[in-house]
């Protein structure tokens, strides 16, 4: 357990470096970066949400996650391996609001690192494919 609670605190501290400022965060256009960066503030704030024990944050974090795959500017990259990460992404964060309801601490963590190894999976996908990238 305290390995899992260091694993945790050291990504909030890592994603917290690359955390958007404040009123340059808000006057961003909503194209691609503005929605992953909204994703990267959602998923930081699941993250300490499990930290504190806010099932309630968790919750809110990854249905917001949720709503965001929902999105048209979302789907920036039409490709059908694209739209098929996008549909488990989404899945994988219904189920995490879902876990945290029930206010399970274990299958919270185990979603979340599911989540979070969900993205690191499609940014590896899409390397090469989507321009600037």
């Amino acid at each position: 357990m305290r390995k899992l609670v260091a694993i945790l605190f050291g990504m909030i501290m890592l994603l917290g470096l690359s955390a958007p400022g404040g009123q340059e965060f808000a006057e961003q256009k909503p194209d691609r970066r503005y929605f992953m960066r909204q994703k990267l503030t959602r998923t930081q704030e699941a993250l300490e949400g499990i930290v504190v024990a806010d099932y309630a944050m968790v919750a809110k974090s990854a249905q917001d996650i949720s709503v965001l795959c929902m999105d048209e500017s979302w789907s920036v990259i039409q490709t059908m391996e694209y739209a098929d990460r996008t549909k488990q992404f989404q899945r994988v964060a219904d189920q995490l609001a879902e876990m945290a309801r029930e206010e399970n601490y274990e299958a919270v963590t185990l979603k979340y690192g599911e989540l979070v190894n969900q993205c690191f999976a499609c940014h590896q996908a899409m390397r090469g494919v989507v321009p600037g990238r």
